[in-house]
């Protein structure tokens, strides 16, 4: 009898560290005694593959895929033919037309619309805007005025014109048909200015007014002509330009759906009846017994026919008008145009002016000085028209200076409202002419203007004063009057005038 092995002793046929035999992983590798060694394990997994294969072989690939499958499907679709699709190819519906026609009308790309032409015979500038009819700016009444638009219908069947919106409240709208003599004495009115038969309503025509509310519109029936007049009333406080807008309809009768829309644009101007042309004159500086070259300026009006008088007081002042002609006035329409003043003169006159520093026994006061154009303007009915005339300035040098550079003038600068200010200037005299302070303009700006030789100071070419002047606190914001001035006279019974201009700004704060 054999001896049993010890129990974890190692048999004689299995030793330590020796190479698994080809069944070690069968079946027939389990242990053939219960003290047999164990066997060997499993050799580790093989390293895991880079991250990037995976994105290739998870997300990439399947994406080429599926673009791929999506192309040739497209393809497919696009140029194999449909066997089972009808043979014959329906093309899409065209664009939708409308048999009305209205005259100039503009039709680019998705534009379709018509721009009053207040002239006619002037080619469009592409550049510019094109020239707005001129209406005044009134306080007492309303300035208002219309533009027809023409139109006519090219087919062969029944349409309709209607209302579809406007842009301002002060506009209104209406139709109507022109047949035989209503034609006949629509192509008469047609040779009067745009602008002049733009402020009569007096032709009877069988109007009807356009209105959004029913949906129903003109009827035209074939081969007729018609116009749609825009019309505004309007009272403009300020000086602008302002631009109209109508949206109209039309279409075949009884297709509502294949209607279309076209818009109507009027461009107006609102002016001031009486202009100037410039608004002030400078004749310059005048010496003891001057006179100024001749200078002024020009009157005149995009909406009147003015009539214009002088009616002139002061012998050192001389203005003479002269009417300007048609030709003149286009003439200066073009200056104006130029001048990037968009405009058509009307009535025009040219007004002279020539300013003498002394004439006869009158004699202007010495310093800066500015008078009112003394004219009279009036309407071609006669009524007077209250405007701001333009302005003649100048200068009297004489025997007296202001400030070190002899500025001629009082710069107070910029100071708080709140606050006032206060300024100290010299004023030089000739020897022999004596100072004295007399006031200031306008009386509300209540300056505090005190004058003082000084002695010491003086000598035998000129004598010095010194002259301080104070704002006080709580003046009127902003600039200071045109006619501000601080006044002085010289002493004697020959003694004369001196103007010396205050200029400034009141600021708040």
């Amino acid at each position: 009898m054999q001896d049993v092995p010890a129990q974890g002793a190692p048999q004689e046929s299995v030793r330590e560290g020796s190479t698994s035999s080809p069944l070690a992983n069968s079946f027939l590798s389990h242990k053939p005694y219960p003290t047999s060694a164990p066997a060997p394990s499993t050799p580790p997994p093989a390293a895991k593959a880079p991250a990037r294969r995976k994105v290739l072989s998870r997300i990439v690939l399947p994406l080429a895929i599926f673009v791929a499958g999506i192309a040739g499907i497209a393809w497919v679709t696009q140029y194999v033919p449909n066997r089972g699709a009808d043979e014959q190819t329906v093309a899409p519906p065209g664009p939708l037309t409308t048999p009305i026609r209205f005259e100039d009308q503009l039709e680019r790309g998705e534009l379709r619309g018509v721009m009053a032409l207040w002239e006619p015979n002037v080619p469009l500038d592409p550049k510019a805007a094109p020239y707005a009819a001129e209406f005044e700016v009134l306080k007492d009444r309303k300035d208002g005025g219309h533009y027809d638009f023409e139109f006519k219908n090219e087919s062969s069947e029944n349409a309709e014109v209607g209302l579809g919106e406007m842009n301002c409240r002060c506009s209104g709208a209406k139709a109507c048909l022109l047949v035989g003599e209503d034609w006949d004495r629509y192509q008469q009115i047609k040779k009067i200015d745009p602008i002049t038969r733009a402020r009569k309503d007096d032709d009877n025509f069988p109007w009807r007014p356009l209105a959004d509310k029913d949906g129903n519109g003109l009827s035209v029936p074939p081969g007729s002509r018609g116009l749609v007049r825009l019309s505004w009333e309007v009272r403009r406080p300020e000086i602008e330009r302002a631009t109209l807008t109508l949206k109209v309809w039309s279409g075949t009768a009884g297709k509502p759906s294949e209607r279309l829309f076209t818009t109507l644009r009027v461009d107006i101007s609102y002016v001031l009846p009486v202009n100037f042309t410039p608004e002030r004159v400078d004749v310059g500086v005048l010496t003891a017994k001057g006179t100024s070259a001749p200078t002024g300026f020009v009157c005149w009006s995009a909406t009147r026919d003015l009539k214009i008088a002088v009616h002139n007081t002061d012998p050192c002042f001389e203005f003479t008008a002269r009417r300007l002609d048609d030709k003149e006035c286009r003439k200066l329409t073009d200056t104006l145009r130029a001048l990037n003043i968009p405009t058509r003169i009307r009535s025009a006159c040219k007004v002279k002016v020539v300013v003498h520093e002394q004439k006869g026994d009158k004699q202007l006061d010495l310093g800066a000085f500015q008078r009112a154009a003394p004219l009279t303007i009036r309407d071609e009915d006669g009524s007077l028209l209250e405007v701001s005339l333009p302005t003649i300035r100048g200068y009297v040098q004489g025997e007296i200076k202001v400030g070190a550079l002899d500025q001629s003038k009082i710069d107070l600068g910029n100071f708080k409202a709140q606050v006032g200010t206060e300024i100290t200037t010299r004023v030089w005299s000739k020897p022999g002419t004596e100072l004295e302070y007399q006031g200031f303009t306008p009386a509300g700006l209540n300056l505090n203007v005190k004058l003082k030789k000084l002695p010491k100071e003086s000598d035998a070419s000129w004598n010095v004063y010194e002259m301080k002047v104070t704002v006080p606190p709580d003046i009127q914001p902003g600039p200071l009057h045109e006619d501000s001035a601080v006044i002085l006279r010289t002493r004697g019974p020959q003694g004369r005038v001196m103007r010396i201009p205050v200029i400034g700004t009141a600021g708040r704060g």
